[in-house]
């Protein structure tokens, strides 16, 4: 593979894994106010939904990139 394929692997890695820093931060922070305020159960719980799709994104990227058939799956979504 040429070096521009392998450049455009890490811009979209790169990407994806700002994603997954930026979501992981929210968690934390729901984390750290979890015990004052439980009610913040949901919007954690939609956050570990959001960081669970930013990995599944990445992992994607990774078997496309080598060729690997993966199957259309536009329901996850990072917000």
């Amino acid at each position: 593979m040429d070096t521009g394929a392998f450049a455009v692997l890490e811009a979209e890695l790169r990407a994806r894994l700002a994603d997954v820093d930026r979501i992981a931060d929210r968690v934390e922070a729901g984390r750290e106010v979890f015990d004052e305020r439980p009610e913040e159960v949901d919007s954690l719980g939609y956050q570990l939904h959001n960081l669970y799709g930013a990995f599944e994104q990445l992992f994607e990227v990774v078997a496309r990139f080598f060729e690997n058939r993966v199957a259309a799956a536009g329901y996850h979504a990072v917000w």
